[in-house]
């Protein structure tokens, strides 16, 4: 590889050099390159390892978004997003998403907890059967403020008992944001 690189090197190109080695050198360099990425690529990251069930048991159900980051990296690499769960179809995980949130809105009103003018970050974790098992959240700047003890209890009452209208092969999540009240609408998709 050395010396062809140093014949396509000592080529000066006022003289008239043999195009044909030219194209060999060139054709030989492009090959060369194309076989060590295919050895890197062939090599591939290391397989994810399962999360063990104890790992699970240190997240709450509830909590801020930025307390367990590290395990949420974690969760996140072993998980598949809503959208992927709905075959890439985004109106129809948005509906997912919106129904879910429109959900929300109406147990906070039959517990009579006020969201209107609270703006949060959301990021839920999924089971594959569509049960809630994480549901994390930050209120935006500019959001009315809502009291975590208030919040809280409200969050785990809702993911004890919905449960997404979809089921995965696999645990998914996702991540959003949301500001209340949650309009009512025509769904826009209308397929499960």
């Amino acid at each position: 590889m050395l010396k062809i690189l140093y014949i396509f090197l000592s080529c000066n190109y006022k003289e008239n050099c043999n195009f044909k080695v030219l194209r060999a050198i060139i054709y030989m360099l492009f090959v060369g390159c194309l076989m060590s990425f295919d050895i890197q690529a062939s090599a591939g990251p290391e397989p994810l390892t399962e999360v063990p069930g104890s790992f699970m048991d240190s997240i709450p159900p509830v909590f801020l978004i930025g307390q367990y980051s590290e395990e949420c990296e974690k969760l996140n690499l072993q998980q598949v997003s809503l959208l992927q769960v709905c075959q890439d179809e985004v109106l129809l995980a948005y509906d997912k998403w919106m129904y879910m949130l429109a959900d929300l809105n109406d147990l906070s009103s039959q517990f009579g907890i006020d969201l209107k003018g609270c703006k949060f970050w959301f990021s839920v974790y999924y089971h594959k059967d569509g049960t809630i098992k994480h549901f994390s959240y930050f209120l935006k700047p500019g959001s009315k403020k809502i009291d975590a003890a208030v919040f809280n209890p409200l969050l785990l009452t809702f993911i004890s008992n919905y449960k997404m209208p979809i089921a995965a092969d696999q645990d998914y999540s996702n991540y959003g944001s949301a500001v209340f009240p949650i309009a009512y609408r025509k769904p826009l998709a209308h397929k499960n």
